[in-house]
C-alpha cells in the first residue's frame, strides 16, 4: 500500500531529468532542423529550442492538444533543489534533435556522462497492459521501500545482500499497488522465517502452480531465475507471475532494442493514479496539469545515448 513520505531522491531525479526533457519541447526558434538544448549558469538553468519551419504547424497543433499556451514557445530558466541542480549540471549541455507531429514529439540525443557511470546487468520483465507508471535503474531500494512500504529490516537485507544490476519499481492498476523487482544474489527471503512477529515481521508461505511465495505481513515476492519479485500484494505477485508465464496482453519494461536493454527508462501511461502523481510530486497542487493530457511518455538511456518519445491523449 501507498504512504506519503518525502520524495524518494532517485526515483524524482529520473522523473525531473525527464519532465525537463519534455518541457523542452515547448520552446521554439525557426531552423532548418528542430533541435533543443539545454544549458546552466550561475545554479540556473535555460531551456531553448528550435524548431524548423516545416515542424511549426505540427508543433502548435502539439502543444493545442495538451493543452499548452502558445507562449511557452519563447523559453524558460528555472532552478532546482541543490542536489538536482549539482546532477542536472553535470550532464548540461544537453543537446539533440526533434521528430514532430501533431500528437507526437520523438527526441534523441547525447549525454556528456553516462547516467550510469557502471556497467551493470539489466533485463527486461513483462507486466500487465495497463502499467501506468515504471522505472528501471541502479539503487531504487530507497524508492521501494518508499512506495511498497517495505520494512526497515527487509529493506536493509536486500541492500546488503542483493546482487549489483538493474533494479525496477512500477504500478498497474488504479490500486497504487507496486511490483520492485531486484537481482536476488545472497538475498534470501527465507532468513525471516524465525522473525519475532513482536518485531512488527509476520513470515508465511504459500505455494501456486509450483511456485513459492514468501510473505512478510503484507508483501508477497517470489523468484524468477536470478531475480526476485517483490509486490505489495500476494494478487499483485500473482499476476506477476503470470505474466511471465503468458506474453499475451503484456508489456515489456524496459522496452528492448533488439538484443539491448536500457539502463535507464521510465513509462508514464494515462491514467496514472491521481494518488500516486500526487506523492511523486509531493501534493495534488503540484501535479503539472499538462500530465492529464499525455497518454504516454517513453524514456531510455543507454551509456550516453537517450530517447524519449511524447505521445498526446486523444480528444
Amino acid at each position: 500500500m501507498l504512504r506519503y513520505p518525502k520524495y524518494a531522491l532517485g526515483l524524482l531525479i529520473t522523473a525531473a531529468v525527464v519532465l525537463f526533457l519534455i518541457i523542452s519541447f515547448f520552446f521554439t526558434k525557426k531552423t532548418n532542423v528542430s533541435k533543443f538544448n539545454l544549458s546552466s549558469e550561475n545554479n540556473k538553468f535555460r531551456l531553448q529550442f528550435n524548431i524548423s519551419q516545416k515542424d511549426q504547424n505540427n508543433f502548435a497543433k502539439f502543444l493545442e492538444n495538451v493543452s499548452l499556451p502558445s507562449n511557452t514557445e519563447k523559453g524558460i530558466t528555472f532552478g532546482l533543489d541543490a542536489t538536482s541542480s549539482a546532477i542536472l549540471n553535470f550532464q548540461t549541455p544537453i543537446e539533440g534533435q526533434l521528430n514532430l507531429s501533431a500528437t507526437k514529439i520523438t527526441t534523441t540525443g547525447n549525454l556528456n556522462f553516462p547516467l550510469v557511470t557502471k556497467n551493470i546487468s539489466s533485463e527486461s520483465f513483462l507486466f500487465p497492459k495497463n502499467l501506468s507508471f515504471a522505472i528501471a535503474g541502479p539503487n531504487l531500494g530507497a524508492s521501494a521501500a518508499t512506495y511498497l512500504n517495505l520494512p526497515p529490516k527487509v529493506k536493509a537485507t536486500i541492500e546488503e545482500n542483493s546482487a549489483s544490476g538493474g533494479q525496477i519499481l512500477a504500478f498497474f492498476g488504479q490500486a497504487v499497488d507496486g511490483v520492485y523487482i531486484f537481482k536476488t544474489g545472497n538475498f534470501d527471503i527465507e532468513s525471516f522465517k524465525d522473525a519475532n512477529p513482536q518485531g512488527g515481521l509476520v513470515y508465511k508461505e504459500e505455494t501456486t502452480e509450483n511456485t513459492k511465495f514468501s510473505l512478510i505481513n503484507n508483501l508477497a515476492s517470489f523468484q524468477v531465475g536470478d531475480w526476485t519479485i517483490m509486490a505489495s500484494s500476494l494478487e499483485n505477485a500473482k499476476t506477476m507471475l503470470a505474466q511471465q508465464k503468458d506474453p499475451k496482453d503484456s508489456i515489456y519494461f524496459p522496452p528492448q532494442t533488439g538484443s539491448t536493454t536500457p539502463t535507464i527508462a521510465l513509462l508514464f501511461q494515462n491514467p496514472v493514479p491521481e494518488q500516486l502523481l500526487s506523492t511523486i510530486f509531493g501534493n495534488k497542487e503540484k501535479i503539472p496539469a499538462f500530465l492529464a493530457n499525455i497518454q504516454k511518455i517513453d524514456f531510455a538511456a543507454k551509456n550516453q545515448s537517450f530517447n524519449l518519445t511524447v505521445t498526446a491523449r486523444d480528444k
